[in-house]
């Protein structure tokens, strides 16, 4: 639902400048924006189009250019892919509804499930973009283990302790200096959010100072943090992330009522909903290369064993092979050309993917002949022509390796001895 930029970066490889080039951009065959750019010579201009917001599904995009006189690859294709759902798994003791639960219960954006601290699988937090370990007082040794290894493979973890934690299996948990447990003492009031954190772009649309804000009770110290998400009005973190391979997002207070209304704050849900996007794992590019050998898309749905096909200019059923969630398509080299395919299974459409051309193949710069001989290897056999024209370039091949052809002078002796042929034996009788 947020407001997405594209941003375009336009090459001009010719020696004289560019003057109101006019770029468009299609989406699903509708003009969606244009705009009117200025390339120096040799130089780069990348100019923003503003993607409209609500758009859903798979979708078509194309920038486009004329070029005149050259009419060679002056579109380029984008698929806009928003199918995947933010998968949540909450790891807590509650045997009622959480908070963490209530927040990420919007089946169209989140797929959310949760699980009891003795009853949990650990193989499926390599599904999870963001795993929240909600209201657990100590962390067992397993559960470090398996969640330090998702960590290290750049997952997303948010960690809110519960309100009495044990601060030794935190400390081997989070392994973030200084960390210490406070005694629970009462609330304090957050400060304002910062405004110029990018973690809050696209979160207001107002960005008032008299918003009113909640308060918790500080149970988890770990010293200064200038960059926390949220702190208090002291400047000590409420709300901070580590970068530790992944992410860590670690809260100081528990979400119990008696130590914050956090939860029940208008701020909650938006704080909530960008942690979990932080950590999305979008591995789908929206454009490759026919260059390419490989691309692997996610599927976690699909039925049957019928392999997947693509659906463009023509019909491919390429390469494939499911590695976990992932399906591995080797890229057909001599079938694709550039434009869109729609990745079907039996009659649904469950991905789209755009080609274009290699942009090498759109380079204008050319090897010196010095530089092909030697990339041929500076053998003997190598002559290289200098010559001004195409015209000249025939004549010297004509005169090195065809020689001076004679082929009209043979012609013209055969017919002058034919006609000899003919006037001796019509006037000279033996």
């Amino acid at each position: 639902g947020e407001k997405n930029v594209l941003h375009v970066k336009v090459h001009n490889d010719g020696r004289k400048v560019v003057d109101q080039l006019n770029l468009k951009l299609l989406i699903n065959n509708i003009q969606a924006a244009t705009t009117s750019v200025n390339v120096p010579a040799r130089g780069i201009t990348e100019v923003r189009f503003d993607l409209a917001i609500g758009l859903k599904g798979l979708n078509e995009a194309k920038i486009s250019f004329n070029d005149f006189p050259v009419s060679f690859d002056n579109e380029f294709y984008l698929a806009l892919n928003f199918i995947d759902k933010i998968k949540v798994i909450e790891i807590t003791n509650e045997t009622r509804p959480t908070a963490i639960e209530r927040v990420f219960g919007n089946k169209e954006v989140f797929s959310f499930r949760g699980y009891s601290n003795g009853n949990f699988n650990y193989s499926l937090l390599a599904q999870a973009d963001l795993v929240v370990v909600n209201g657990l007082n100590e962390v067992e040794p397993t559960m470090i283990d398996a969640l330090r290894n998702h960590i290290n493979n750049y997952g997303t973890v948010l960690v809110i302790p519960g309100s009495k934690p044990d601060i030794i299996s935190f400390r081997s948990f989070l392994q973030v200096p200084l960390l210490n447990a406070l005694p629970s003492k009462g609330m304090m009031e957050l400060d304002k959010p910062d405004f110029s954190n990018p973690f809050f772009d696209n979160v207001f649309e107002e960005k008032s100072v008299l918003l009113q804000m909640p308060k918790a009770s500080k149970i988890l110290d770990w010293g200064n943090d200038r960059g926390a998400i949220l702190q208090f009005k002291n400047n000590e973190p409420f709300l901070s992330t580590f970068n530790q391979g992944g992410k860590i997002y670690l809260m100081a207070s528990s979400l119990e009522t008696t130590q914050t209304d956090f939860a029940n704050h208008a701020l909650f849900v938006p704080v909530m909903y960008r942690l979990a996007a932080s950590g999305k794992k979008n591995e789908s590019k929206p454009y490759y290369s026919v260059s390419e050998n490989y691309i692997s898309i996610h599927v976690d749905s699909l039925q049957g064993e019928d392999p997947l096909r693509w659906i463009g200019t023509e019909e491919i059923i390429p390469a494939q092979r499911k590695v976990n969630d992932n399906l591995v398509f080797d890229i057909p080299k001599f079938s694709i050309t550039k434009g869109f395919y729609k990745v079907t299974s039996n009659r649904d459409t469950v991905n789209l993917l755009a080609f274009n051309l290699d942009k090498a193949e759109s380079r204008m710069e050319l090897y010196t002949g010095e530089e092909m001989k030697v990339l041929l290897g500076s053998g003997e056999n190598i002559t290289i022509f200098q010559v001004a024209s195409a015209e000249a370039f025939s004549n010297e091949i004509k005169e090195r390796y065809l020689g001076k052809p004679l082929w009209k002078y043979a012609l013209l002796a055969a017919l002058f001895f034919l006609l000899f042929e003919v006037l001796f034996i019509r006037f000279l009788k033996v």
